[in-house]
């Protein structure tokens, strides 16, 4: 068994490398039966005809072996991989969302604080012309006072 690992997805799967070991050991241990059944002078041909055979033949039953149990297992951990890659969008996605509201909301309260002192700044200003006026009214108040009692006085 051998494990593949790539970022949290691991596979386990049947060694398939010794194959070809396996089938020269049969290949061998039948050109051993052909010797004992009394026939090696076909057992070369037969062994060097059997052994390519022998091997494509188990190769082909292991990697079939190894495809019925590697795919359940690569659908779960892709299953798994879509699963935890959904919550991290979701989770991000939130984390963002959270960000553009903080943010609209401290841009709309900076907004209206500009907004209150522009109209704090003017109502200042409206305030300082308006006892300005008054302080005018006043000064012609009294000039006019003081022109009619001299004109009473005349």
């Amino acid at each position: 068994m051998e494990t593949v690992s790539a970022s949290h997805f691991d596979i386990v799967a049947d060694d398939v490398s010794k194959t070809n070991l396996k089938a020269g050991a049969i290949a061998a241990g039948g050109a051993g039966l052909m010797m004992l059944i009394g026939t090696p002078i076909l057992m070369p041909f037969i062994s060097m005809a059997a052994f390519p055979f022998l091997q494509r033949r188990m190769l082909e039953n292991k990697l079939l072996e190894a495809k019925e149990k590697i795919i359940p297992d690569v659908q779960e951990q892709l299953a798994n991989s879509i699963l935890k890659l959904q919550d991290s969008l979701y989770s991000y996605i939130d984390t963002r969302a959270n960000a553009i509201a903080e943010n609209t909301e401290s841009g709309f309260e900076m907004l209206l604080n500009d907004m209150r002192q522009q109209i704090e700044d003017q109502i200042a200003e409206k305030e300082k012309a308006g006892r300005s006026l008054r302080d005018d009214i006043d000064v012609l108040s009294r000039r006019i006072s003081k022109l009619k009692e001299f004109m009473d006085k005349c």
